[in-house]
């Protein structure tokens, strides 16, 4: 019974996260033109919200049951400096961060469409914020910017915490993702130059040495994710590769492994899922899984192509929801 519990499980996430892209696409023939495309969806941990956010700065909320609109569009203003670009729900859904593109975040009651607070990062930071997460305890809210800098901020006091998160001196590089670790004690950020940075948190300090692929320079990291343990970090790369490393000592965990070469199947997305299970999708819509025989040791071992089949998918599926609407659009419009 356990086991029909998790599958029926699966297949309601799979489900519901297909509904992202039909969703998206049947939203009022009006915001379609006036958008230039969704710049970022997000699915609320709670499984009954779908939010999607569109280039002309609206963000639309939906309820993943019965597919209507959840509430009034989010929106702040007509002008196109305000657009939007990625958007997350709380731990708890109660609240949605957008990221918009004159720099501000700002946070949604996703229900009733109430601004709740707006975060701004301060002159140290230059470019629109583009990438949006919330530590998985609800306390610290980050925000990743056209620069490369993130910056915390402290929920329950709307205050930025410690200093500015840089990729370094003189280092130019746009930031591609931002995860937690399950513990939100480790903030990891994945960037153009290939290499990927973590931080101790609160107090943003460097966690060790910055972790590269080892992969050519050309190849941007796409993708960041933290094991549900905490104790593996996982990155993907423009040129098709993943490298998993210790989270704590910044060790590669098993050989680099590169199965697509093609500049199309370059790997946009990573998820750990369970039973030591490391899901990596592809922008031509494949999804490849790899099982971790350890926590501690071993590697990427097993590649295994498969079609939706694992709850570490389901996490990845909405990614692809941002692909398939924008072709979508453009075909439309």
């Amino acid at each position: 019974m356990v086991r029909g519990t998790h599958a029926s499980r699966c297949l309601t996430a799979v489900v519901a996260l297909a509904v992202i892209a039909v969703a998206l696409l049947t939203a009022s023939t009006s915001a379609r033109a006036a958008s230039p495309g969704v710049a970022g969806v997000a699915l609320s941990p709670d499984g009954k919200l779908l939010a999607g956010a569109y280039g002309d700065g609206s963000v639309h909320v939906w309820e993943l049951a019965t597919g209507q609109v959840a509430g009034p569009v989010l929106r702040e203003g007509p002008s196109p400096k305000t657009g939007t670009n990625g958007v997350a729900f709380s731990p708890d859904s109660q609240l949605l961060a957008a990221a918009y593109r004159d720099g501000t975040v700002r946070l949604w009651n996703p229900v009733t469409g109430q601004l709740v607070a707006t975060f701004r990062a301060g002159q140290d930071s230059q470019g629109g914020a583009g990438v949006v997460a919330f530590s998985p305890d609800g306390k610290l809210l980050a925000a990743g910017y056209a620069d490369g800098a993130v910056r915390l901020w402290t929920l329950a006091t709307g205050q930025p915490t410690g200093p500015l998160l840089t990729p370094g001196p003189g280092r130019q590089a746009s930031l591609a993702a931002l995860a937690f670790s399950s513990d939100s004690k480790l903030l990891a950020a994945a960037y153009s130059t290939g290499t990927i940075q973590r931080w101790d948190l609160p107090g943003g300090r460097p966690a060790g040495q910055v972790l590269r692929a080892g992969t050519s320079p050309q190849s941007g990291a796409t993708a960041v994710a933290f094991s549900p343990d905490g104790q593996l970090l996982a990155g993907t790369y423009g040129n098709g590769a993943v490298r998993v490393w210790d989270s704590a000592t910044g060790q590669p965990n098993g050989q680099l492994v590169q199965v697509r070469s093609s500049s199309a199947d370059r790997l946009t997305a990573v998820a750990f899922g369970p039973s030591g299970k490391l899901a990596g999708g592809y922008a031509d819509g494949t999804i490849r899984l790899w099982t971790m025989p350890g926590t501690k040791s071993g590697g990427l071992t097993t590649g295994t192509w498969f079609m939706l089949g694992a709850c570490a998918v389901a996490l990845i599926v909405a990614a692809w929801a941002v692909i398939i609407v924008r072709r979508e659009l453009k075909l439309r419009n």
